[in-house]
């Protein structure tokens, strides 16, 4: 039984009994369109064809690591100091050791 959902963007949703027992044929229909599958009729998953996650995937994935970005930050807002990071975390780690030390000695 398949069920045509307006709540998911009008692709055919399947219970995960029906993709059990029908996988084969499911798979067949992903060629041509996505299919939600459901728990207790919540969408929980979507099958696709093989060419639609390879076109879709690249648009969501970044297209720089984490430490690239940072860099480009870095360069962005702060390209004529670049040891002002280092100059403010030096600052702050003597301010605390100077008040762990006053803490300390008295």
């Amino acid at each position: 039984m398949y069920i045509t959902d307006s709540q998911n963007g009008g692709f055919m949703s399947h219970s995960i009994a029906q993709t059990r027992q029908q996988l084969s044929a499911l798979i067949d229909l992903a060629q041509t369109t996505p299919q939600v599958i459901t728990r207790r009729n919540t969408p929980v998953a979507v099958l696709v064809s093989n060419d639609y996650f390879e076109r879709t995937v690249p648009a969501v994935q970044p297209k720089l690591s984490f430490y690239e970005e940072f860099l480009a930050i870095r360069e962005r807002y702060s390209p004529f100091d670049d040891e002002g990071f280092d100059l403010q975390f030096q600052i702050e780690k003597d301010s605390m050791q100077l008040q762990h030390s006053s803490t300390s000695s008295s």
